[in-house]
């Protein structure tokens, strides 16, 4: 490890808890929770790797998978030891090849499941693909941009949120009454739609009202039977039961961004659509630590500076397993919305990397409880 590794843990050691609790009242003996602050980097060792990574996702227990567009190589790095476990490059042409961007991946056993705009692909880990699906063969023709994440239930089955087209674009009624999860049998091929309709609030039953365009896209989170869902226009999040198929909403609101943005309306300008990128907050995907239990979800929203510019600001709140806020902090805007969890540990991404042979990222690891 090299000497500014060791520089940051010590920091990281000493570094002043930040603690900033939620509105609500802790008379109910809710858990006290607060972020340790540090930093690490995770070393490249001898690899090449272009920054920032096209793609990056914890999988499985205390590993991080990260994709370079430009080298075409995937990299598992361990972050216990802050190194790679595993590393090849995959090929763009030929009969195994894999097409780019990648949406979503997973690691399962010795084997990678692969998504991108036009196919499912299982591979092995020496690239060799062993099966590729079209995504419009999963969605019975649906669209291929509109399925771009997955879950994995198990090892043959995922679940795909699909983000309905009158979503998107008012003027498309089409689909109004499409449920928004598919589930997909990998050894029969087979999809079936679960029977989660799509929430009033997202204005698909009720167009003159506005959309909300591409913020409608929604994710999910499964734990055991229960799949958890968001929207990126919303602080609300959605339990669906798979087996007693009973629904909930909570409202897990924040205090420091606005926990509903205004929809756009469906008669706008071109100008007026790239304003309202920046009129509201963002909900990122919502998730789960399984060492501490506690659910976290990053927010942000565009505040003005004293230059006039727009700055995001972001947020991590921290829930209990009924959404009670436990702790919410602001984090420096200078890093990557995408947020990674393990073993009780936020890896965030800086923006500005310094470091030429390895990435560095903030940590927030979760005190108490």
């Amino acid at each position: 490890m090299r000497q500014p590794c060791l520089l940051l843990a010590f920091l990281s050691i000493v570094f002043p808890f930040l603690i900033l609790s939620c509105r609500e009242d802790r008379s109910d003996n809710r858990d006290i929770v607060s972020l340790q602050k540090g930093e690490v980097i995770l070393d490249h060792e001898d690899l090449i790797l272009s920054w920032p990574p096209a793609f990056m996702k914890t999988v499985g227990r205390d590993s991080l998978l990260t994709y370079d567009e430009q080298t075409h190589r995937f990299t598992l790095f361990s972050l216990r030891h802050k190194k790679p476990v595993w590393s090849d490059s995959f090929e763009l042409s030929g009969p195994d090849f894999i097409e780019q961007p990648i949406l979503d991946a997973e690691v399962k056993g010795h084997e990678l499941i692969l998504l991108s705009p036009s196919f499912l692909m299982i591979s092995d880990m020496n690239g060799a693909i062993k099966k590729r699906i079209a995504i419009n063969d999963i969605s019975g023709g649906y669209s291929k941009s509109l399925l771009r994440s997955f879950i994995a239930r198990n090892k043959n089955k995922l679940i795909f949120p699909k983000l309905l087209r009158a979503a998107v674009s008012p003027a498309d009624f089409s689909d109004t009454t499409s449920t928004i999860f598919l589930e997909y049998d990998l050894p029969s091929g087979i999809a079936t739609d679960l029977p989660i309709p799509s929430p009033p609030e997202t204005l698909i039953y009720n167009p003159e009202s506005g959309f909300y365009n591409h913020l409608a896209q929604h994710n999910g989170l499964l734990l055991g039977d229960n799949l958890y869902y968001n929207f990126q226009f919303s602080s609300s999040i959605y339990r669906y039961n798979l087996t007693t198929q009973q629904s909930d909403v909570f409202q897990a609101k924040t205090r420091f961004t606005q926990n509903r943005r205004s929809p756009i309306n469906r008669r706008h300008s071109p100008e007026e659509l790239i304003r309202y990128q920046y009129s509201g907050a963002f909900f990122l995907p919502l998730l789960y630590d399984e060492t501490s239990g506690y659910f976290i979800r990053l927010h942000s929203q565009f505040h003005k500076a004293s230059d006039g510019t727009d700055v995001l600001h972001k947020y991590i709140m921290i829930f209990d397993k009924k959404f009670n806020c436990l702790a919410e902090i602001e984090v420096p805007h200078k890093v990557f919305e995408d947020i990674q969890v393990d073993q009780g540990t936020l890896y965030l991404w800086k923006l500005d990397q310094e470091t030429e042979h390895g990435y560095e990222l903030i940590t927030y690891t979760i005190m108490g409880g």
